[in-house]
């Protein structure tokens, strides 16, 4: 499993504006894409202090992230291309981790998107 693409193309609470976005009618905030969903010549980078594995426990010392994100058919191809015999792909709701703010966690111990905006966004793919 590993995020979802278009996963990788929403704020979340790093973004500048994040916790100022228009809220919903369900008091919930909206998804706003703020990040490329195909790769570019340039990548993005993010400043962080602490690791996505550790959240918030350990400090980093190099803060800068240098990151290109793959299309989902960049991903598949690339694996159809190196020989793999690709039998199912399928794309989730669901997540390991609190990629922001506003999620859920459920007795499963992953996290939603809150119910109202579930069928909006695949999350994780494998």
């Amino acid at each position: 499993r590993d995020g979802h693409p278009l996963l990788n193309t929403l704020a979340d609470d790093d973004t500048p504006g994040f916790s100022t976005r228009p809220v919903d009618g369900n008091g919930g905030c909206e998804l706003v894409i703020s990040y490329p969903y195909f790769e570019r010549k340039q990548p993005t980078c993010f400043e962080s202090e602490c690791t996505y594995v550790e959240m918030g426990k350990a400090k980093l010392t190099n803060t800068k992230t240098v990151e290109w994100n793959h299309g989902l058919s960049e991903i598949i191809q690339a694996l159809i291309d190196a020989g793999l015999v690709v039998r199912k792909v399928s794309e989730h709701k669901f997540l390991d981790w609190k990629f922001m703010s506003g999620m859920e966690k459920g007795k499963d111990g992953f996290y939603r998107l809150p119910k109202h905006k579930r069928d909006f966004c695949p999350l994780m793919f494998t």
